[in-house]
């Protein structure tokens, strides 16, 4: 069994490392808390942001940028490995500018790092992703 889950750590690290995102220890904050909640009231929604995501366009988006370290179930391996949109109903509690932020400048949170993705996809790109994971897993 130790076997095994070492190899599965292994894999895990390897794919998470070719798409580009570091698993870390580190316990930085992500902005949650009473600030945050009270910033979410007054933030704009994806339809305030200009033109709104396009979900059908962000699933290509989300299987090539973003299923390596979140899986195509949204699960995050359990949230071992990334966000877990499938079960943890409060990374999308979040507001779309938010999220938003995150995608395009990475974050810093308790799982280790999501790289920014400001370089990769255009501000309509994770628009269209994040439609698409809000209409998939919620939120």
């Amino acid at each position: 069994m130790t076997s095994t889950l070492s190899n599965f750590a292994i894999i895990v690290l390897v794919a998470c490392a070719a798409a580009g995102c570091s698993k870390t220890t580190a316990t930085a904050g992500t902005g949650e808390g009473a600030g945050a909640a009270a910033a979410a009231n007054a933030a704009p929604s994806l339809h305030d942001m200009g033109e709104p995501g396009d979900a059908a366009k962000g699933k290509a988006t989300y299987e090539k940028v973003c299923t390596p370290c979140h899986q195509a179930d949204g699960s995050g391996s359990g949230g071992m490995l990334a966000a877990n949109f499938k079960t943890d109903k409060s990374r999308l509690a979040k507001p779309d500018s938010a999220l938003f932020k995150s995608i395009k400048d990475g974050v810093q949170g308790k799982i280790g790092v999501m790289p920014a993705q400001a370089g990769s996809l255009s501000d309509q790109e994770i628009k269209d992703v994040l439609a698409y994971v809000r209409a998939t897993f919620g939120g």
